[in-house]
């Protein structure tokens, strides 16, 4: 009489060959039933209205920096314009924050300056962070016209609406209000 575990031995190829015969009848299935079908092509994706559009901007270009103070922490946005005067570039960076933190603003404002310079408007990608939360926000010094902020991205959305859109709406003050 054979102990169980020779019992599981012989069974243990001969039940690995059937799933290996079963899985390559299956393949085998599925090559013949695909063999008489016309392959249908696939609709072309859709293009990007931003594709060649790609409008770099000049090596000397005039820039704007705006220095705030956000709940005690300073933000620097920078702003690069192309010579007729429009926004095509847009630098975040915050004092007194982490690396990674640091980080994710330099990404934040490279995918934006991109956006810009293939043609998406500077409204559009604002918009996109107005309203947004973070741990550093409060109270704005250093802005005539923006004087709470609800995260630096949504300052920072507010800023660039209401400086170079104007947006009008999202300011809390007038400009030349005191």
């Amino acid at each position: 009489m054979q102990s169980t575990e020779a019992r599981a031995d012989d069974a243990g190829p001969r039940a690995r060959r059937e799933i290996g015969d079963s899985a390559s009848r299956a393949v085998r299935r599925a090559r013949e039933a695909r063999i008489g079908r016309e392959r249908v092509p696939r609709p072309p994706l859709p293009r990007s209205r931003m594709q060649n559009m790609n409008e770099p901007l000049p090596v000397r270009r005039q820039t704007v920096r705006q220095k705030v103070r956000i709940g005690g922490t300073k933000l620097y946005v920078d702003v690069g314009f192309y010579p007729d005067g429009r926004p095509g570039e847009v630098f975040i960076v915050a004092e007194k924050t982490g690396a990674e933190r640091r980080w994710h603003y330099d990404e934040i404002a490279r995918l934006a300056s991109k956006l810009i310079q293939r043609g998406a408007s500077l409204e559009e990608v604002a918009e996109g962070w107005l309203w947004t939360r973070g741990k550093i926000c409060g109270p704005v010094q250093g802005h005539p016209q923006i004087k709470s902020a609800t995260s630096m991205l949504d300052f920072v959305a507010r800023m660039l609406l209401v400086d170079y859109c104007g947006r009008t709406d999202l300011a809390h003050m007038e400009k030349g209000t005191p």
